[in-house]
């Protein structure tokens, strides 16, 4: 049976982990400790495709969805507008997660900086360290974005639904977590994020009970070549996954991910 190694447990490894456990012998690996992961994002996805995507691996999304959101507000600063929606919610990730690796053979607190730390063990390595594309090599001409987010408690939800306020360079984002809980965000292409985030802060107030801020990769799939190396194959924001306009990376790695177990 041929050896895979999964570098990089966020929500693509860790599908991948669960995929491709029923045909190959696979290991993860994830280089933050299990007890301290929090994984980055806002958790904001479409329902309708998660469904689909982790049906066949045996889960139901249902499970996870923590708000079901009815319409965005879009703040232009001067105008106001709203969306309907039809099955942006936001979910569990951590959740999921660790519900997908569970059972499987995975290491967490190891970091794996290159294909050779695990020697000639594996037959094949996935790359899907996300934005450090640790096993790759470096892109030419990488595109960032630096995004900085706080999960806030509230006495009193600011805001009802979903809102986002685009800006030249990027967007701040609030997305409800139920149980008067949010994610409070901001995405800046010029690094201003936190300016953005504490005014919106300063106005709506919360407890800030957890920060996280890493930057993403906006540069598309043809400029993040090459997608492998030797034995080792890029999948999710490692080879360009994440919308540029959105920041949204969830739905399109998981495809990403399908598309490779096929």
């Amino acid at each position: 049976m041929r050896k895979i190694a999964v570098v990089g447990l966020g929500v693509a490894g860790s599908y991948l982990v669960s995929k491709l456990s029923h045909e190959y012998e696979v290991a993860g690996f994830e280089r933050c400790d299990y007890e301290n992961c929090y994984p980055p994002c806002a958790w904001g996805t479409s329902s309708i495709e998660m469904q689909r995507l982790l049906s066949s691996i045996g889960l139901n999304f249902e499970d996870y969805i923590l708000y079901k959101g009815k319409e965005m507000c879009v703040d232009l600063g001067n105008s106001r507008f709203w969306i309907k929606l039809r099955g942006l919610c936001t979910f569990d990730k951590l959740s999921l997660e660790r519900d997908l690796v569970d059972g499987h053979d995975t290491k967490f607190g190891v970091h794996i900086r290159s294909a050779e730390q695990l020697g000639d063990e594996y037959d094949l390595i996935i790359d899907s360290t996300g934005f450090s594309r640790a096993l790759l090599p470096k892109i030419d001409k990488d595109y960032v974005i630096h995004t900085l987010e706080y999960k806030v408690k509230y006495s009193k939800m600011p805001i009802d639904d979903f809102y986002i306020k685009p800006m030249r360079a990027g967007y701040l984002w609030f997305f409800p977590l139920g149980d008067s809980y949010a994610h409070v965000g901001c995405g800046d292409y010029f690094g201003k994020q936190k300016y953005f985030l504490d005014s919106f802060m300063r106005e709506h107030g919360g407890e800030i009970v957890k920060v996280v801020g890493r930057p993403l990769r906006i540069t598309p799939p043809s400029m993040c070549q090459p997608y492998h190396a030797g034995k080792v194959v890029g999948v999710g924001e490692s080879i360009g996954t994440v919308f540029s306009v959105l920041g949204e990376g969830i739905i399109s790695s998981l495809r990403c991910a399908e598309i490779f177990s096929k």
